[in-house]
Parts: structure tokens; sequence; C-alpha cells
């Protein structure tokens, strides 16, 4: 990113004149603006995007019961097609709203998916049914490669992640990660490896990097989110009496990881990649089976976990920093800030009187808050965004 220290330095190396250095500052700051100004109308239209399907399904809700099943079945349909006409006819067509156009997209996509669930509830299908987000997702995916939008790529990586909990679930989300805890969070490692590779795959066409860059940021997040939550002690009970269909599903997820990990390997892309993305996928997937299989002294498993999610967040800095990628450097420094705040509490409660506790608890955010802060300010400024 060019920046008033690299303007002057230019001017004192003649490089530029003192006149052209005025022109990139003005053209510096009129770009500033408009991209707040884009950033302003993204949000203002995912924000009235969102409440106007709210607005439909509660009117929908309101006189849900008077209204003909065939006539809520065209009433959802057609405002789902209404809806993604016109966010085309915005985005691609004419080209004057594109980012209205976008969110438009976005909000068929939605009430696509409460369409599919309503219709089913209609006729009595239960609502936590696998097979309806199945659908959702296999709905909006055409339109992901088609129209290359990343929203709608982030909300079909969102929903993989929704229908594999609910595919190995009896009844619901909740019942899958309250009832088998750390065995949940080992298939949800599973499926970020997973559909890390094969973002990393996509990077092979130009044209789908922004689909890539989704999927990865995606999987990127719950990753560190199921790390995080593996980095506690387990109770022993979750590993007894493991239904025998769980145990040939996480089998298979791992082995269709690993496919995935290994073709990603040989169409790898450098300037894609994580730092040792690749040998650090395979040791991971083999520590989620080992972790599951062997769940023996869960102690010890809670150590490694936090030393893999301490050299995780090390990986996603680094790798920032080396491609030059201020989004991997913020989720790198989020979790570090997370990392140490929670870990805090949860080694020093015992150990420290209460007041010395929250004193040097104090300290020690503050002090992580500024070095983060400033850290992440100095790299900020050496590079440019990646798309």
């Amino acid at each position: 990113m060019i920046d008033e220290e690299n303007i002057e330095r230019w001017v004192k190396n003649k490089i530029i004149t003192r006149e052209q250095a005025e022109k990139m500052r003005a053209d510096i700051a009129v770009q500033q603006s408009e991209n707040r100004s884009n950033k302003f109308i993204v949000a203002l239209s995912a924000v009235g995007s969102v409440l106007l399907g709210l607005g439909l399904l509660l009117l929908m809700a309101t006189y849900w019961d008077t209204i003909p099943n065939l006539l809520k079945v065209f009433i959802l349909a057609s405002s789902t097609l209404l809806t993604t006409y016109l966010g085309y006819v915005f985005m691609y067509q004419k080209r004057n709203l594109p980012r209205v156009g976008a969110s438009l997209i976005f909000l068929g996509a939605l009430i696509f998916g409460a369409t599919i669930i309503l219709i089913a509830q209609i006729y009595n299908i239960p609502a936590s049914s696998h097979i309806l987000i199945l659908l959702w997702m296999l709905g909006v995916l055409p339109l992901v490669y088609i129209l290359k939008n990343r929203l709608l790529s982030g909300l079909v990586a969102v929903l993989f992640f929704y229908w594999l909990a609910l595919f190995f679930s009896p009844r619901d989300l909740w019942w899958f990660i309250d009832a088998l805890g750390p065995l949940s969070l080992v298939l949800f490692v599973l499926g970020c490896l997973a559909l890390l590779a094969l973002g990393g795959i996509h990077y092979v066409r130009e044209d789908l990097s922004r689909i890539a860059r989704m999927y990865r940021l995606v999987s990127l997040q719950i990753l560190m989110i199921s790390l995080f939550f593996l980095s506690f002690p387990f109770q022993e009970r979750y590993f007894t009496n493991i239904p025998l269909m769980f145990s040939l599903g996480v089998i298979i997820l791992a082995a269709v990881t690993f496919l995935l990990v290994s073709v990603h390997f040989f169409l790898k892309n450098p300037k894609k990649l994580l730092a040792a993305e690749l040998p650090v996928s395979v040791v991971l997937l083999a520590m989620m089976l080992l972790f599951f299989f062997y769940p023996t002294a869960l102690e010890l498993y809670a150590i490694i976990f936090n030393v893999i999610l301490a050299g995780f967040i090390g990986i996603l800095i680094y790798s920032g920093y080396n491609q030059e990628d201020i989004r991997l450097v913020n989720i790198g420094f989020f979790w570090l800030f997370i990392f140490i705040a929670v870990k805090y509490f949860d080694w020093m409660w015992e150990l420290l009187p209460s007041s010395v506790f929250f004193i040097g608890g104090g300290v020690v955010l503050l002090v992580a808050g500024i070095f983060l802060e400033r850290k992440r300010g100095n790299i900020k400024k050496r590079f440019v965004h990646a798309p």
C-alpha cells in the first residue's frame, strides 16, 4: 500500500517530483473515500436485504394458517426467483447497482433456504432434517460457479458444516454438539481440512480464486474455533458407546480429506498456500484420528491441542505477512488475543490470589492489546489487501 512514508522517500530520492507527490496524495485520498463509501453501501445493502427477507417471512407467518398450501408454495418460490433475478439484472446486466445486486442475490439464496424449510413444514417434514440443508446447498451451488459470487460461496461453506452436523445427528444441531462434545469437533476439523484443500484446488483456475478464498476463510475460522475448544480437557463419557455410523463417517470423511489434501499437494499454488499447509494438514488429520480412536490421557491431548492452536496462530500471522494478506493477519492476531486472554484465566485462576489475578489479568490484556494493535498496524502499512 502506498503511504506517506513511501511518497516522501520517492520525493527525496528524486524518483517523483513534488507536484507528482501531491497528485498521488490526492488520488489516494479519493480512493480511500471511495472504498469507505463502497463498504458503507455494501453494509447498508446487506442489512436492507436481511430486513426485507425477515419482513417477508414474518408477513407470511402472520397469515400462514389462512393461506392455501399451493399459494404458499407459489409465493415463496416466486419471491426467491424475483429477488435473484433483480439482483442479477442490477449486478450483471445493467451493472449500475452491483453491490445492491449482490445483496439481492444473497437474499434470494436465503429466501430459497427458507422456502425449502417452510414447504417441508407444510408437509410435516422436520425442519432439522439434513436433507433440507443438502437441498439448500445444492440449489445455491450452481449460482456460486455461474456468478462467481463470494457471498454465495461463503453461504455454501457454512451450509456444508451445518449439513455435516445434522447428517450425524438424530435430532438437531444442539444435540450434535452437546451429546457428542469433542467428537463433533473432530468431525468439524476434518471438514475444515477438506474444505481448505478444496479451496486450494480451486486456485488452479484464476476465475475461481474468489470462491477459493471464501471457502478457505470460512474453513479457517471454523477450524480455529474447533481447535480452541479442543484445547480444553473433556470427560471420558463422550468416548463411550460411540455410534457405529459416526465412526464410519469419521473414517470416510478422513479418507476424502486425505484425497483432497493429496490432490491439493500436486496442484499446489505456493503463493496461495499457508506456511507448511500440506504437512500441517496431514499431521492434523492423523492427530484427529488418533484422538478419536485412542482417547486415552485426555489431559495430554489438551496440552497437545494447545500447542497445535498456538502453532496454527503463528502460521496464520506468518503466512499473512509473507503473502501480504491483511485478512490472515487479522484472523491470526484475533485468535492470539483470545488465546492469551482465555488461557490466562484458565491457568492462573487457581494459582493466584483474587486481587493479584485480576490486576495481573488487566495488565496482561492491556499490554497484549497494545502490542497486537501496534504490530498489526505496522504490518498493515507494508502491504495491500489480498483479493
